[in-house]
């Protein structure tokens, strides 16, 4: 994210490699074709000297990242996935933040009925990013059974059923 270093608008290449394939996923699956991609990055600078795991990080360095991939249909802007990291939740105040906590996700889907849900992870041990690698890696681990019978070559998550974590809950 580039935290402790100076100010770039220019996204980093892990924006276009991570994160652009799922906007093409999403587009398939909703079956439409997209026209271009624009990806916008803005970042804030720390407003004073924190420590973060060990490491120092210096104020008016990077603080916070807000990057964009849209993807366009028809000419027109039609799918978006926009991620902002922070060092801490004062950085950036104006941009959007989940309620509540220190992290999350928030979803919005527009249209004519718009849905906005907000996701807060949270562990035991109240490390965040944990939790949300944990969140994400129980989609992964749970589809094994399901690739291991899949047929051969490259799947989309629209290829696969719906991983549910049947038989998984375990009470004593």
């Amino acid at each position: 994210m580039g935290f402790g270093k100076p100010i770039f608008t220019q996204p980093p290449k892990y924006v276009g490699e991570i994160w652009i394939p799922p906007l093409y996923e999403l587009a398939d699956g909703l079956g439409v074709d997209l026209d271009d991609i624009v990806v916008s990055c803005e970042g804030r600078p720390l407003e004073r000297d924190v420590t973060v795991l060990g490491h120092g990080l210096k104020a008016g360095t990077m603080g916070a990242l807000r990057f964009r991939v849209e993807g366009v249909v028809k000419g027109k802007p039609a799918l978006c996935i926009e991620h902002i990291t922070r060092i801490d939740r004062t950085i950036a105040p104006d941009w959007p933040q989940p309620p509540g906590g220190d992290g999350g996700y928030i979803i919005e889907i527009g249209g004519k009925l718009k849905y906005k849900v907000s996701l807060e992870f949270s562990i035991d041990d109240g490390d965040f990013m944990k939790a949300a690698a944990y969140a994400t890696a129980m989609r992964l681990v749970n589809a094994i059974p399901a690739i291991c019978e899949a047929r051969p070559g490259v799947l989309s998550g629209f290829e696969l059923p719906l991983i549910t974590g049947r038989g998984l809950l375990k009470v004593n």
